[in-house]
């Protein structure tokens, strides 16, 4: 009986972990939301009352580009900037060269990346 109590406990530990994961990278997250729409000073304020419980995807840049939203992404380039988040541009490597690559087949903004 203990043994199946540690084992349920595990599984839904798990489980919360999954769903956890999947709500920091999804977009049905409040910073997210904010950052594909540009807002910074709502994402801000989302990352104030919730330190380190969000992070920037691949999909968020995608959206916030295709609504010319890329002055959030410079704002979060920045090293002060993305204190509270769960990564950065200069952290994640990966994140980094997807965002460069987006760039650079972007029509308007390919020519203009001396800030990176």
């Amino acid at each position: 009986m203990e043994q199946f109590l540690i084992s349920l406990k595990i599984n839904q530990e798990n489980k919360f972990k999954q769903l956890e994961k999947f709500y920091i990278e999804e977009m049905d997250n409040p910073f997210l939301k904010g950052f594909v729409n540009g807002e910074i000073k709502y994402c801000e304020l989302v990352k104030k009352y919730y330190p380190n419980q969000f992070k920037i995807t691949k999909s968020s840049i995608i959206k916030a580009i295709s609504f010319d939203n890329i002055h959030i992404i410079k704002y979060y380039y920045q090293e002060k900037n993305y204190i509270g988040l769960n990564n950065s541009f200069k952290s994640d490597i990966q994140l980094f060269e997807f965002l460069i690559l987006e760039l650079k087949n972007h029509q308007d903004y390919k020519l203009h990346l001396e800030w990176l």
